[in-house]
């Protein structure tokens, strides 16, 4: 008979995930572009910082995983997911003509936020959310992505829109389908149509908050007086969809707890039916 290999799946997105962390460590020092472009991450150290942070803190919080410490993985998929948001911007502003390798490493880099989020649903302790939460608990989110629409359409530098930034509207499109993906993911969880609609909408919050802040980041710090309110609205629009979505996976996860304890009591003043369910 052959031998059977148990696969932990939590071990293998970690590792998923650290190959993307390489990948997008690897895209700050390479070009970003070819037919003769020298730009890469590295010459601009606000960027070079922020890719830097991001990236070590996922990986950080991957390491911990791996000695032992549960429940990090979440927070590890977020930070991965910010900065691969970020690492998109430029290559959907060109459309992907002309990218170079560093664009391409930075594409890549996904596999940091999907190895991470595959550890966490992987790892959890818990089912995911099927009760749905209060329609309450989706009005941050709800207000964030408001912020950002706005933010696309007006101003962000000089006369220059988010919209216009690039060729064909790739990073504005880009962006405006991150907001609608979430919308989705928003309802749904809200519906209990789909159980891990909340993880998933916290995930793509993530990378529509690192692409929403690159007007920012990119700009920062002797420049900002460049930015007109559309770019403001995209940041600020950036952060609250981000803890919304972040508050409403929590609620969800939370409602899930709750019911435990209701089960429990249930299964214990019926124990027929609890050792039925044992066999």
């Amino acid at each position: 008979m052959g031998k059977v290999i148990k696969v932990d799946c939590v071990i293998v997105g970690r590792a998923i995930a650290m190959v993307g962390i390489g990948l997008g460590l690897a895209a700050i020092w390479t070009n970003l572009f070819t037919a003769g472009i020298h730009a890469k991450y590295a010459d601009d150290g606000t960027m070079m910082a922020y890719i830097l942070a991001t990236l070590i803190a996922a990986a950080l919080l991957l390491l911990a995983g791996f000695i032992g410490i549960r429940g990090l993985d979440c927070a590890a998929a977020i930070a991965g997911a910010a900065v691969f948001g970020f690492l998109l911007f430029y290559p959907t502003a060109f459309s992907f003509d002309n990218v170079g390798n560093g664009g391409w490493f930075g594409v890549c880099a996904v596999l940091a936020p999907i190895g991470a989020w595959t550890a966490h649903v992987a790892g959890r302790s818990g089912p995911p959310a099927r009760k749905q939460p209060p329609l309450l608990m989706a009005l941050p989110v709800t207000v964030g992505m408001g912020l950002c629409l706005a933010g696309v359409w007006l101003p962000a530098e000089g006369s220059t829109k988010f919209w216009d930034f690039g060729r064909g509207h790739m990073a504005g499109f880009v962006l405006l389908e991150l907001i609608i993906l979430l919308a989705v993911l928003v309802l749904s969880a809200l519906g209990g149509a789909l159980p891990i609609a909340a993880d998933a909408g916290l995930l793509v919050a993530g990378v529509a908050f690192g692409l929403a802040e690159t007007n920012v980041i990119v700009t920062a710090f002797n420049h900002f007086g460049e930015l007109r309110y559309g770019a403001w609205l995209l940041t600020a629009g950036g952060v609250v969809l981000l803890a919304g979505a972040w508050w409403l996976q929590k609620c969800a996860q939370d409602d899930v707890k709750a019911v435990k304890p209701a089960q429990a009591a249930k299964t214990s003043k019926n124990p027929a039916r609890a050792t039925k369910t044992s066999k």
